[in-house]
């Protein structure tokens, strides 16, 4: 013996089995297994239209304090400003719309979206519990409304010059479908994925529902159908995907055929996707 003190024997480390996940990833599986496996109510439809109208109210009410606030501050340097003297000696203002202006609409429209979609992600999260990812989906429509908000600038900026007050309001409307939509996308590929199909389904027949009422109510006022527009879109949309679901819900427990999911294959593709796990859990 030397007289040095044994050493403690040293402890490895055991690798974790790869079957053993975290607790989000074993929530969204069961969420996705129990995705059609909950009771469907009729009311969930009403409720959906609901949120959205709520979530779309607060975009509203947001659009309207900056377009408030910034016409009280330079609404005389965004007023047309150059007038015409007809040979009858009356002058009339022109219609030339001010640069400023369309910069405005654009910060209004970006920030009142936003807003919108934020708390339609926060009404679903409390609402349902299958939207349980809040932090993940509001991380992804912020990121996705400043990507929009890019892509659109071109669009306001011809728009302005080759149709005036028209191209900007018809940009505006197409950039709030847009990240509307992308909001709704974003949700349900987080909550599950695996059906995706049936909420494409229901966000175009939501796009569909909120045109025909942009129809009935456009003989009426200009500004109250503007400022009706987010509400019943972000309403529409939600009403469209829940009546999507209600049926693809029937029909699955009337059938039991899941032809829907995105794991299902047809055709010359048939059974392949029980290959592929198989040989997945091999390799594992």
């Amino acid at each position: 013996m030397n007289g040095d003190p044994a050493s403690p024997p040293q402890q490895t480390q055991q690798p974790q089995p790869p079957e053993v996940a975290n607790e989000t990833e074993v929530a969204q599986e069961e969420a996705v297994q129990s995705y059609l496996d909950q009771p469907f109510y009729v009311s969930l439809v009403f409720f959906r239209f609901l949120g959205g109208f709520g979530a779309g109210l607060v975009g509203t009410v947001v659009w309207g304090l900056i377009l408030f606030l910034t016409w009280s501050i330079v609404g005389d340097v965004l007023s047309p400003s150059d007038v015409q003297t007809t040979e009858f000696g009356i002058q009339l203002g022109t219609d030339k719309m001010h640069p400023l202006f369309i910069y405005i609409v654009i910060f209004a429209v970006f920030i009142a979206t936003l807003a919108a979609n934020l708390a339609y992600i926060l009404i679903a999260s409390i609402v349902e519990e299958k939207y349980y990812s809040r932090s993940t989906a509001l991380t992804h429509v912020f990121f996705g409304e400043l990507v929009c908000l890019f892509f659109f600038l071109p669009a306001y900026i011809m728009g302005s010059k080759i149709y005036g007050t028209f191209g900007v309001a018809a940009a505006a409307l197409l950039h709030t479908l847009c990240v509307g939509i992308f909001t709704y996308f974003v949700l349900e590929i987080i909550a599950a994925k695996k059906h995706m199909l049936v909420n494409v389904y229901g966000v175009i027949l939501g796009i569909v529902l909120f045109f025909f009422l942009g129809t009935l109510f456009s003989k009426g006022s200009a500004t109250v159908s503007s400022f009706l527009a987010l509400p019943f879109m972000l309403g529409m949309l939600g009403t469209g995907n829940g009546i999507a679901e209600g049926i693809y819900h029937w029909f699955y427990h009337t059938y039991y055929n899941d032809f829907l999911n995105s794991d299902k294959r047809f055709g010359e593709e048939y059974g392949k996707e029980e290959e592929e796990q198989d040989e997945v859990d091999e390799e594992l």
